[in-house]
């Protein structure tokens, strides 16, 4: 069965986080085929770069966005090599494009509409399993959320 990534999972894994060592703990037990999305790969993009941002006192993506500006992305150079590594090993799947859909997850499950895409896309590439910190994934219908322990 195949597993899919959210953002909230792969971040611990990239950066130190309370909840490292239980994401470690799940990922390195999986046997299994694990795939996550190019909109996954951008939501872990740009939190892992708040998250850095936040360490050197920028607490807004403006803030951050004026610092790229300026100075680069030399504050995310090891973070950026992490991620890099870390998304070679993934099959990428292709994110829904079904916007009628997308918006009907939303409205049926409550979700934000990044978690609704990612049940969309789901949904499409018949993956019923995801590995997630969120817990909103467990309101959707058939979709199973491992438990990180």
């Amino acid at each position: 069965m195949v597993t899919f990534l959210d953002s909230c999972f792969i971040v611990p894994l990239l950066i130190e986080h309370e909840s490292t060592y239980r994401a470690e703990k799940l990922y390195s037990s999986f046997n299994e085929e694990v795939t996550t999305s190019i909109s996954v790969f951008e939501e872990v993009a740009f939190i892992g770069c708040r998250l850095l941002a936040q360490e050197m006192g920028l607490n807004n993506a403006y803030r951050l966005a004026e610092h790229i500006e300026k100075e680069g992305h030399q504050f995310a150079e090891e973070f950026f090599v992490n991620i890099s590594e870390f998304f070679a090993d993934i099959q990428l799947v292709e994110d829904s494009r079904d916007v009628v859909a997308i918006l009907l997850n939303a409205q049926k499950y409550r979700l934000l509409t990044n978690d609704a895409l990612i049940v969309t896309t789901c949904q499409h590439q018949g993956i019923s399993q995801i590995a997630s910190f969120d817990r909103d994934f467990q309101r959707v219908d058939n979709f199973v959320v491992i438990p990180i322990r």
